[in-house]
């Protein structure tokens, strides 16, 4: 898992390119909305520099104006084909068109972090687009804060900077009789990362299932170590080449993905 990069645009701009992209009489709706999603994009903004996305109101709007904004999204144009693809390529190199949400799929959609059913003048705002799976996308939902005590459950990859201390862990086990290794993840805070954050933490892999996920791809990643071992002549069985593959491998991870990117933990 990793950060995202924000698109360094102003936001009312794609907004007013989507909206002239659109036909009559629902781009002069859209201009009518205009000013007020220019309002509610600098309460965003202004939400987002200080931490505080949980306390943003969702606004009411008319069953026609909420069909507009969400018609900015829902009826692609090539200004929104455009951002989206400016949003993929913003990212570095080796994490794009990679779900940072899991870091296992395909990004082939967009997360709206506040959900476009509840706050449809976000659905193009950049900022609140987050690329993601499918999977990821759908166990997401519309949740992104608990209704409980109204603190956000899943990681903003724009805003919140994540850890560089490990709170991701394996338990390893060897079966003898199947000849086969079984693992457990889990999360500790061993290195005491901020409570509320580690809560939003959790909060993120129980809703998304990744731990089982990870679990699940466990013997496929370690199958194919196994048979950079086994299939090369380099190693040989030699002991002190392999530990330095695999050295060399963890350090190449955690440079790339994190320390809490699940073939980090494997491989460390």
């Amino acid at each position: 898992m990793k950060n995202l990069s924000p698109l360094p645009i102003k936001c009312i701009d794609e907004f007013e390119k989507i909206r002239l992209a659109k036909e009559s009489p629902t781009k002069g709706r859209l201009l009518i909305l205009k000013p007020s999603v220019q309002q509610r994009y600098d309460e965003y903004d202004k939400k987002f520099k200080s931490n505080q996305l949980e306390s943003i109101s969702e606004n009411t709007y008319s069953s026609e104006s909420k069909a507009d904004l969400l018609h900015c999204y829902k009826v692609s144009t090539k200004p929104l084909e455009q951002l989206i693809t400016l949003i993929r390529e913003n990212q570095e190199d080796h994490i794009k068109r990679v779900c940072q949400y899991c870091g296992i799929n395909s990004d082939d959609t967009m997360d709206h972090y506040l959900p476009k059913e509840r706050y449809p003048e976000f659905c193009v705002k950049s900022l609140n687009l987050i690329p993601c799976c499918p999977r990821c996308n759908q166990l997401k939902g519309e949740y992104w804060k608990d209704k409980n005590d109204n603190k956000r459950g899943i990681i903003n990859l724009y805003l919140d900077s994540l850890p560089t201390e490990q709170y991701l862990f394996l338990d390893l086990h060897y079966n003898p009789i199947l000849r086969v290794f079984g693992v457990s993840f889990y999360l500790d805070n061993t290195s005491n990362i901020d409570a509320d954050f580690f809560s939003i933490i959790e909060r993120h892999y129980t809703k998304l299932h990744l731990l089982k996920k990870y679990e699940d791809r466990f013997n496929h990643v370690y199958q194919k170590i196994y048979s950079s071992f086994t299939g090369s002549k380099i190693f040989q069985g030699n002991s002190k080449i392999i530990k330095q593959f695999l050295l060399d491998e963890t350090n190449g991870l955690k440079r790339d993905f994190g320390v809490n990117y699940y073939k980090t933990v494997i491989t460390d």
